[in-house]
């Protein structure tokens, strides 16, 4: 988007100069006109002068209308420059609009993406707090597919749509100087191809339904107890639970977030770690009010860094903080006794630990807090979570 505003922005400065340059030479020769026409004045007078004072010699006077005929000649070539220039001034003038009403749409898409992706997050919040508790593990589980089916419509469909506009800014590019009604009508092209795309990705955007508010409070450790206590029996390693500090209250929607996290550390364990034991370590501590950082073993990260290691598929340690300043830092650290991996490891490249590491870090994002995934051969695997709630 950024390379065609560019682009489209360099054709009004190459407009409007060409504009500034032909109303000067219309000017330049209205000028010339005026003084011809003066001279055609003065010529005349001196005809009739002449003419009282030496007729019958008509030699001077012969020379004057000679003259006059140059200059009237003189004067209809440069009204015929006018008109042509004035022609291709209104073209231009025409062009000019078209210009400014692109970049007026460019702006409208602009402002309607940046809107689109400020409100995603609200609109999923919204959503997920309406979803009653009995209905909570199939629609997370819908939205997790719906995550995997969207992140493979960008990197691929989008991708490639992106890629042909590329191709026809290239194209504009080049003929722009050899040929401008072909790059206009590519301009054209263009535009229809981005509000093409807008929608497309707007379709994806959407999928999640607008639902009323809801702000019910339950408790984190009674809920996190119970879950625990349930899927212990349907896994084989021992889940082994602490909790620590007040037992505060959270939000729902924040507490499925954590209980999802915390699951899909439990499962990448019980499926690729051969380990027996996994820890749940909670510990809640309430924060000064002058303290607006997360801290992790001090390893302070941003979000351009995960994107980074996601995209490069290093799963030995990631690193994700969105800030947000809070009175209580709650502090999930999960451990096993597992193997461990590292990149290498022929099990973890075939497995889905990859995705599971994407779903934990879009939980985390909605929680605004920071998560880091770190293992080693023989040392097992450590996920530590920390978000602040008030």
């Amino acid at each position: 988007m950024e390379s065609i505003l560019a682009f489209i922005k360099g054709e009004k400065s190459k407009n409007e100069k060409s504009i500034n340059e032909i109303t000067e030479k219309i000017n330049q020769n209205l000028y010339q006109i005026e003084e011809i026409e003066n001279m055609v004045v003065e010529l005349s007078k001196n005809i009739d002068t002449t003419y009282e004072i030496f007729s019958p010699n008509d030699f001077d006077k012969d020379n004057n209308v000679v003259e006059i005929e140059k200059l009237n000649l003189k004067k209809t070539e440069l009204n015929i420059e006018i008109e042509a220039l004035r022609d291709k001034l209104d073209n231009l003038e025409k062009q000019k609009s078209k210009i400014d009403a692109s970049l007026e749409e460019i702006y409208d898409i602009e402002k309607q993406l940046a809107n689109n992706v400020k409100n995603t997050k609200y609109l999923i919040d919204k959503e997920v707090k309406k979803t009653e508790e009995k209905n909570i593990k199939k629609s997370t589980l819908i939205l997790e597919q719906q995550i995997n089916k969207d992140n493979h419509y960008i990197s691929n469909i989008v991708k490639k749509d992106i890629e042909k506009v590329q191709n026809k800014i290239e194209l504009c590019e080049n003929l722009i100087d050899m040929d401008s009604n072909r790059a206009k009508l590519e301009i054209t092209k263009i535009k229809e191809e981005l509000l093409y795309i807008e929608k497309k990705v707007n379709a994806k955007m959407f999928h999640v339904k607008h639902s009323e508010d809801d702000s019910e409070k339950i408790g984190l450790y009674k809920n996190i107890s119970d879950f625990i206590k349930e899927y212990q029996k349907k896994i084989n390693m021992k889940i082994s639970f602490n909790y620590s500090g007040l037992k505060i209250l959270d939000s729902k929607w924040n507490v499925i977030n954590v209980i999802r996290i915390i699951k899909e550390a439990i499962d990448n364990a019980e499926s690729h770690s051969n380990g027996t034991i996994i820890n749940i370590n909670i510990v809640i501590d309430k924060i000064n009010v002058e303290e607006n950082d997360y801290n992790i073993d001090d390893i302070s990260t941003d979000s351009n860094q995960v994107e980074s290691e996601i995209n490069n598929g290093d799963l030995h340690q990631i690193n994700f903080l969105v800030g947000d300043e809070n009175r209580y830092n709650i502090n999930i650290v999960i451990t096993d006794n597992g193997d461990g991996f590292t990149m290498q490891d022929d099990n973890v490249l075939l497995s889905n630990n990859l995705n599971g590491i994407s779903i934990m870090k879009y939980r985390t994002s909605l929680l605004n807090g920071m998560i880091i995934v770190d293992s080693s051969l023989g040392m097992g695997t450590t996920v530590k979570l920390v978000y602040q709630v008030s």
